[in-house]
């Protein structure tokens, strides 16, 4: 069936931390045709084509083009069942997603510091909910590479939801008490590597306060305030401390 809709999606996509962050999203009638308007620092383009709903899309920035891509989740790679997706219901732990990776992603190196990057944005941002499912690879012809990060939310600001992390970071599943010394252990044995997982804790930290406290000015210069923007922007604040 071919969609009767549009949608015009404003996407700042964001290279260092392979996160794409949705600005404004809204629907109008176009005669089937789906259309994609990136924006903001990073890409801007506007295309429309027609689109049918009968099978899920995977987006890649190209100004020519759209394009379907296969994805496929660490769950599935691991033939682990969605009900599973949690390490500690037997689902995928960091140590088998690098394996993960080092198995079958065409660029393995690049991959694992784009896994540890989302990693440490979903710890940062009180994101829980990084499970097996949450990562996936895209296959571009037969070369599977890293998606972007996806399903970024901070559960952390809703207390009925669990506070314990996905996967075990360092032996722990607590946040609250995770140090920047149980992150290191996450890192190969040298220390070339801790000291670079150190160097990116530490920048990560940074850019995440930074980058919401300008959303949270950007949304009040809109008249858009709420007490959830605040309490997201502590809860960056707070952890991004641990990395100063």
């Amino acid at each position: 069936m071919t969609c009767t809709r549009y949608l015009e999606v404003r996407i700042k996509y964001d290279p260092e931390t392979r996160c794409i962050f949705s600005r404004n999203i809204s629907r109008s009638v176009d005669s089937g045709r789906l259309s994609f308007r990136y924006n903001k620092t990073y890409l801007t383009f506007e295309k429309k084509i027609p689109i049918s709903l009968s099978m899920p899309l995977s987006v890649e920035a190209f100004p020519d083009k759209i394009s379907r891509l296969h994805q496929e989740n660490f769950c599935q790679v691991l033939s682990v069942p969605p009900e599973l997706k949690y390490e500690r219901e037997g689902g995928p732990s960091i140590a088998k997603c690098f394996k993960i990776l080092d198995d079958f992603s065409s660029q393995p190196g690049s991959d694992r510091l784009g896994f540890i990057r989302i990693l440490i944005f979903n710890y940062l941002i009180g994101n829980a909910e990084a499970h097996g499912k949450n990562f996936s690879f895209l296959y571009k012809g037969k070369e599977p590479k890293l998606a972007p990060a996806y399903d970024l939310f901070s559960t952390a600001v809703y207390p009925e939801l669990s506070k314990k992390m996905a996967m075990k970071i360092g032996g722990h599943y607590d946040p609250d008490t995770l140090l920047e010394r149980h992150w290191l252990r996450i890192a190969p044995e040298g220390i070339g590597a801790q000291k670079t997982l150190k160097k990116t804790l530490v920048q990560m930290a940074k850019a995440c306060v930074d980058h919401a406290l300008i959303l949270k000015a950007e949304y009040a210069a809109q008249n858009i305030t709420a007490p959830i923007i605040d309490d997201i922007c502590h809860i960056i604040q707070i952890r991004a401390k641990k990395f100063s």
